[in-house]
C-alpha cells in the first residue's frame, strides 16, 4: 500500500487521504480521505514522488451521509387516574346523586264523602215522604290519618260524623197527633289496614271499628182526654245504640306532581254493621207505648225506616270517599 498525504485547500474544508494502487489498473489509485484541522493554511504532501500521475483521476470513496436524527414523537401522558380509594369513593357517591327521593310516610285527609251521603239522604227522605209534613236535611264529614311505613302497606285511623234533621207529624189510633222534630246523628272510630298491591296509587282498604247512632226527639204531643178536650204535652227523648262495623273499599290516591304534597283520594266500597241491643225503632215504639199508654199507628213503618237508616245510611251501606289532603 502506498500512503500519501496531500492537501486540498478550499475555503470550506481540508482533507487528509490514504491512497493505494488498483491492481487491475496500475495507473490509478484508490484513496480514502478525512478532514484535517481547518486552522492550517496549506498542507504539503509528505512523499511527493509516490504520486505518479497528477492528472490521474482519484476515486474517492463517498463520505458517509450525515445521520439525520429523526424527531422523537412526543406522546401525551395518560391522564392520571385517582388512587383506588378515591375511585371507590366516587363510585359510592354516584348513586347518591341519582337517588330517588324518600317516600312520604304520613297523609292527612278530609273526606267529603259523608257530606255527599248525608245531603243525599236528606233529599231522598223528602222525595220518599212526598208530603209537606216532612222536611229533612243532612250533613257529614270525616278526617283520616294514614301511616305508610312501606310502599305496599299502610294503617290509618279515621273519625267520621253524619247527621240529619227530620220534622214530621205522627197520628195515633185515637187521633192523637205528635209534631216531632227528630235529630239523627252518628259517629265512628275506625281502623283501616290498607294494601297497595302495585306499590302505586291503587289500594284495597279494609275497615273495622266502633260506631254509635243516637236519635233525639223533641216536640209537642197533642192528645184528647176522656172528656174530648185536647191537651198539649211536651215530649223529649234520646235513644242511642252502639255498633260494630266492618267492610272494605277500592280506591285510588292521586298525587299532584311528585310524591308528596297535595293529594286527592277517591274510593268506593260497602260497610256492614252488627248492632248491640234493641233496634232504635223498637226502642222508640216502647217509649211511646209507656209514655202515652197507647200504640203508635205506624210502629212497623217506624221500625222499617230506622232499619234502613242503620243499614244503609248512618252505620252501614255503600260508602264513597271524596277526600283531599296533604302527604308528607
Amino acid at each position: 500500500m502506498i500512503t500519501a498525504a496531500f492537501a486540498q485547500q478550499t475555503p470550506q474544508e481540508k482533507l487528509r487521504c490514504k491512497c493505494k494502487p488498483i491492481p487491475e489498473q496500475p495507473d490509478q489509485m484508490q484513496c480514502e480521505c478525512l478532514s484535517v484541522d481547518p486552522n492550517a493554511q496549506t498542507y504539503v504532501p509528505m512523499v511527493q514522488s509516490y504520486v505518479p500521475v497528477v492528472q490521474t483521476p482519484i476515486l474517492v470513496a463517498p463520505m458517509p451521509e450525515p445521520v439525520v436524527q429523526e424527531p422523537v414523537p412526543v406522546t401525551q401522558e395518560p391522564a392520571q387516574t385517582p388512587p383506588p380509594q378515591e375511585q371507590s369513593q366516587q363510585v359510592a357517591q354516584a348513586p347518591e346523586q341519582e337517588q330517588v327521593p324518600p317516600m312520604p310516610k304520613h297523609t292527612i285527609t278530609i273526606d267529603f264523602g259523608p257530606t255527599i251521603i248525608g245531603v243525599g239522604a236528606g233529599i231522598a227522605a223528602n222525595i220518599a215522604a212526598d208530603s209537606e209534613d216532612i222536611e229533612a236535611s243532612g250533613f257529614g264529614i270525616a278526617a283520616q290519618y294514614e301511616l305508610q311505613s312501606i310502599r305496599w302497606l299502610s294503617i290509618a285511623a279515621r273519625f267520621s260524623y253524619m247527621g240529619m234533621s227530620v220534622e214530621l207529624t205522627e197520628t195515633t189510633e185515637d187521633n192523637d197527633k205528635a209534631k216531632v222534630k227528630m235529630a239523627l246523628s252518628s259517629y265512628a272510630f275506625e281502623a283501616h289496614p290498607r294494601v297497595y298491591p302495585f306499590g302505586g296509587s291503587f289500594f284495597l282498604d279494609g275497615t273495622v271499628g266502633y260506631a254509635s247512632m243516637s236519635t233525639e226527639f223533641s216536640g209537642d204531643v197533642i192528645t184528647t182526654n176522656e172528656y174530648g178536650r185536647e191537651e198539649i204535652e211536651k215530649a223529649s227523648i234520646n235513644v242511642s245504640r252502639n255498633y260494630l262495623k266492618f267492610g272494605g273499599k277500592l280506591g285510588w290516591r292521586v298525587d299532584f306532581g311528585k310524591p308528596g304534597g297535595f293529594i286527592f283520594e277517591h274510593a268506593l266500597g260497602f260497610y256492614a254493621q252488627k248492632g248491640m241491643g234493641k233496634k232504635l225503632g223498637a226502642r222508640l215504639v216502647n217509649y211511646f207505648d209507656n209514655e202515652f199508654e197507647n200504640d203508635v199507628e205506624s210502629a212497623s213503618d217506624l221500625n222499617d225506616a230506622f232499619e234502613v237508616l242503620e243499614d244503609f245510611v248512618f252505620i252501614g251501606g255503600p260508602r264513597y270517599t271524596f277526600a283531599f289532603g296533604w302527604r308528607f
